[in-house]
């Protein structure tokens, strides 16, 4: 619940909110990008030890996930738990850059720190805004279609730098990048009305929270729908822009795959927006089924390319993957479960999400890109996408039931607003 001590206007609060998710969503396409690039410029790493190297860190993200998640919901207020986090960022990052790593001993250390805290804000932000939505005007998908904007405005950026001055932009500069836009969010932070945790001075311990998150069977789907997509995500983001740039796959530039994530990322934002109004009065057992299967066009598209410019015309499958997601999830989670795990329930699904998840196909991706190459990674994982839509038909359609059933007899079995 918001302070009631200072209550802005509804438009100042919705403006706030887009910058925020602008500058978060800037820092996050960096992260994401870079840290697989970073990586490899290293002699010492080759394909199999990025994928191992990712996997303990996407563990590591989702310990970090659950942690500052469940602090924010014990906290006084979140939005000290996000100003930690931003600040965290801001400092892993210089400390994974600035030293000379010559092996894993050093590299390793930093690559794990960065992670502890660079997917984290995100998530805190996006209960924040869930809980604070009555008090703009806009919905929530428009104000999230922001991160992708920035992420867009992010890798445009670049992708004008490297065209108009001939210089190649450096991992290391993408990662300064997302320090800076990390330190950046700080300011608009302090405008964002406090959002008390709810289990602050109720003595409700991380192990109680776990146990009601775990007994709600809508959240336990979520979290095993989330699983399977997310294992064939991460085995798709950890070796693209590896596969894009590298003389054994399209052998692309920095310049054109910072080209190609911004069209990526701009269809994104607009098909937030879009299917927030399309896909809202869709089922959210739908919504999934249908980001299984654009998952899977997603991932021939490299697999059948012939060269880096045709991989541009995967950018509307991007869209059309994440764009439902997003503009639902988090509304979704909101109403599903209680108001003293809110932030613990959207922690718990970015472990899914931004770790256990990317940790396993990491792995995947490693063991198919050393026995079939990095062309063979994107056929498996489209495989894998098609697999899960397959295997989730029952469990959804017998959810769908149940969900109709409590609503029509006006008689839920717990105190959760279901969501159509």
């Amino acid at each position: 619940m918001c302070s009631e001590m200072e209550k802005p206007s509804k438009r100042k609060t919705g403006a706030i909110f887009c910058v925020l998710f602008f500058l978060i969503g800037a820092a996050q396409y960096f992260g994401t990008s870079y840290v697989p690039l970073f990586i490899h410029t290293f002699e010492f790493v080759d394909e199999m030890t990025v994928g191992v190297i990712l996997a303990v860190n996407y563990v590591v993200a989702a310990a970090g996930q659950f942690f500052w998640g469940n602090l924010a919901d014990q906290s006084r207020t979140k939005n000290q738990v996000l100003r930690i986090v931003l600040m965290g960022t801001f400092a892993a990052t210089w400390l994974l850059i600035l030293p000379v790593h010559r092996s894993l001993s050093t590299l390793l250390p930093c690559v794990i720190i960065l992670n502890l805290f660079m997917l984290v804000p995100l998530t805190i932000f996006d209960t924040i805004v869930v809980e604070n939505n009555s008090l703009c005007r806009l919905p929530f998908g428009t104000m999230r279609s922001f991160s992708s904007a920035g992420s867009a405005l992010a890798s445009f950026s670049l992708f004008a730098i490297g065209v108009f001055t001939s210089v190649t932009v450096r991992p290391q500069t993408g990662l300064a990048v997302m320090a800076v836009s990390a330190l950046l969010a700080l300011f608009p932070l302090r405008k964002v009305p406090k959002t008390y945790g709810h289990a602050y001075g109720h003595g409700i311990h991380r192990a109680e929270q776990l146990r009601v998150l775990m007994k709600n069977r809508r959240f336990c789907l979520l979290l095993f729908f989330g699983l399977f997509n997310f294992t064939c995500t991460g085995c798709y983001v950890s070796y693209f822009s590896i596969f894009f740039t590298s003389a054994d796959g399209l052998g692309g530039t920095l310049d054109q795959l910072n080209l190609y994530g911004f069209l990526c990322i701009a269809m994104e934002a607009a098909l937030v927006v879009i299917c927030s109004r399309i896909f809202r009065k869709k089922n959210i057992y739908w919504v999934f089924t249908w980001v299984s299967v654009m998952g899977a066009c997603r991932a021939l598209v490299p697999f059948l390319a012939p060269n880096p410019y045709f991989v541009m015309l995967g950018g509307i499958f991007q869209g059309l993957t994440f764009g439902p997601l997003w503009g639902r999830v988090a509304p979704h989670i909101g109403s599903i479960v209680e108001d003293e795990v809110r932030a613990t329930g959207q922690a718990v699904w970015s472990i899914v999400m931004q770790g256990i998840g990317p940790a396993v196909g990491s792995l995947l991706g490693g063991a198919a890109a050393s026995a079939l190459g990095l062309r063979g990674v994107f056929g498996i994982v489209a495989c894998m996408h098609l697999l899960t839509a397959l295997l989730f038909q029952l469990p959804f359609g017998i959810q769908r039931r149940a969900d109709r059933k409590e609503l029509e007899t006006n008689t839920p079995k717990s105190n959760l607003r279901l969501e159509r």
